[in-house]
């Protein structure tokens, strides 16, 4: 048996709890860590001064900083345009490949691996689109692996080299220069980038476009549907419904808190998760309303989902210029 004293026990029981609610996704990140946060304090294992210095240290203000940088380019549409303009001056493949490779290990210096490898996703899906080349050349290994070996020259580049500064500055009383690790990190970088630039090439070009319905295969639809006043689902549980109609409620508003014991209300907004299979079962249900028809929409007309195939005459047309299908 192990010799664990009651606070170990504690704080195996909180870890083992959050990781569970990160998993079922039942309430929002966020909540999660504050109430972990919250759960260490009331037991006593970590003292409210300890708790509230924490979330004022270097570490957690630095990374929140670099996550809201990532954000903001990213909706910025800025990639979209260096793309564009790399691809109408240079047209090799791997000399475009190569710049957007150092570039990624330049800013990796300065940002999270993960926001910025996120970041970068769709300037490679765009890239890949005009060169008629798959994603997944591109995407996986070279983009996150360049994003990680790029990530070493500056102390803010990892989340260990942020930690690594704090304690530095705790021990020491100095901090160390930003760019410390600058002679190894740059040199890997220089060294991965015509590893990742062979890596890529040699990936095969697996792109298939779809031409079928049946080729089109989706795991599940996220819908939203109001429950109505006259709907059975009032009165019910989330538990009891998901169970009957084989969905899964993601969230329910009002209000962030959604357990399988909480109870609908007319008027409640329902994130559904639901199979291709469970969809006619969930429609059949008098109720909820997956949407409605706008105001000024004439009063027989029907909306409806259709999948557009890459050899439809729809393809690079505007929709609002289409005459509507009867």
């Amino acid at each position: 048996m192990l010799n664990m004293d009651h606070e170990q026990v504690y704080v195996i029981v909180i870890l083992v709890a959050s990781v569970a609610l990160l998993i079922t996704n039942r309430i929002r990140y966020d909540l999660v860590g504050l109430g972990t946060v919250l759960a260490l304090v009331l037991l006593h294992i970590v003292s409210p001064t300890a708790a509230i210095e924490n979330f004022g240290s270097i570490p957690v203000i630095t990374l929140a900083l670099v996550m809201i940088t990532s954000k903001t380019i990213a909706n910025s549409g800025i990639l979209d345009k260096v793309g564009d303009i790399l691809i109408r001056r240079l047209k090799n493949e791997y000399v475009i490949l190569a710049i957007i490779f150092l570039l990624v290990g330049v800013l990796s210096g300065f940002m999270s691996d993960v926001a910025l490898t996120v970041m970068m996703i769709p300037l490679f899906f765009y890239i890949a689109d005009k060169m008629g080349r798959s994603s997944s050349k591109y995407l996986m290994p070279p983009l996150a692996f360049v994003a990680v070996l790029g990530g070493r020259y500056t102390v803010l580049s990892t989340s260990s080299n942020i930690v690594l500064y704090d304690l530095w500055y705790q021990k020491t009383g100095s901090f160390l220069p930003f760019f410390q690790f600058f002679i190894p990190g740059f040199i890997i970088l220089i060294i991965g980038i015509p590893v990742l630039l062979i890596i890529s090439r040699i990936m095969p070009n697996r792109k298939n476009p779809v031409s079928t319905i049946e080729g089109f295969k989706t795991g599940e639809y996220l819908t939203e549907a109001e429950v109505q006043g006259d709907s059975p689902l009032v009165g019910r549980t989330l538990g009891e419904v998901e169970k009957q109609f084989s969905i899964r409620v993601v969230s329910v508003y009002p209000g962030r808190l959604s357990s399988p014991e909480r109870v609908l209300a007319a008027g409640d907004i329902l994130v559904i998760r639901v199979r291709p299979e469970n969809i006619p079962a969930l429609s059949g249900i008098r109720g909820p309303t997956p949407g409605t028809l706008g105001e000024d929409d004439p009063p027989r007309r029907q909306r409806a989902e259709v999948f557009v195939m890459p050899d439809s005459r729809l393809v690079g047309g505007e929709h609002h210029k289409r005459e509507p299908v009867r």
